[in-house]
């Protein structure tokens, strides 16, 4: 385990880990995420076809363990008077997961070529996913997968922290609930072994403030 770790960046997704994650873990969640968004591209267009394109990411996370625990039909909110950034912070309710979602962001701000990476992977933030990851009280490991669109005439590469208030801006929010069938995963590890290197996306750990930043 790696104490240090804040999160990960990898493709169009940013992880938050609201505690410490084994590195077994952090590397599985990574290279799953990553098979799931390739498939889900291979049959939709992420950016128009959102809603399909999502369940046919879900349905990639399920065929490697990852079960859905709650899915919630999106929600739109006009006339955007915050950042992206502050947007998720304001929709987690957990006041836990809350803190370790800033200490991420936080963590992000400090990592150009990450940020450069994750806004080039999302169209700068036109599709975006925000996971929080912790293990509940079993150790299960558990995610919310946040599906965010960010919809406005200015384009801005600062686009998680931009203040969109004045700017006709809006965002469309999609949610699901998953939890690890490790057994299911273990099962199909062999086919997942056979995807990681056709599916890899380059990959960057945010580790806490005030320590080293590295990319994988």
């Amino acid at each position: 385990m790696n104490e240090l770790l804040s999160g990960l960046v990898t493709g169009p997704t940013l992880t938050s880990y609201v505690e410490t994650m084994s590195l077994r873990d952090h590397d599985d969640l990574a290279d799953i995420q990553n098979i799931a968004t390739k498939y889900a591209d291979e049959s939709k267009y992420r950016y128009a076809d959102s809603d399909d394109w999502f369940t046919d990411y879900l349905q990639a996370m399920d065929n490697f363990g990852w079960i859905t625990n709650g899915y919630f039909n999106e929600l739109t909110l006009n006339d955007v008077t915050m950042s992206l950034a502050d947007y998720v912070v304001w929709m987690i309710k957990d006041p836990v997961e809350k803190n370790a979602m800033i200490d991420t962001f936080d963590s992000l701000k400090l990592n150009n070529p990450a940020l450069l990476s994750l806004g080039e992977e999302s169209g700068e933030g036109q599709s975006l996913q925000v996971i929080p990851a912790k293990y509940d009280s079993r150790g299960n490991l558990s995610i919310m997968i946040i599906q965010v669109q960010l919809f406005s005439e200015t384009k801005n590469g600062n686009f998680l922290f931009w203040n969109w208030e004045n700017r006709s801006a809006k965002i469309v929010r999609r949610t699901a609930h998953l939890v690890l069938d490790r057994e299911k995963l273990e099962h199909w590890r062999p086919r997942l072994n056979e995807l990681i290197n056709k599916f890899r996306m380059s990959r960057f750990a945010l580790r806490k403030r005030n320590s080293v930043i590295e990319s994988l």
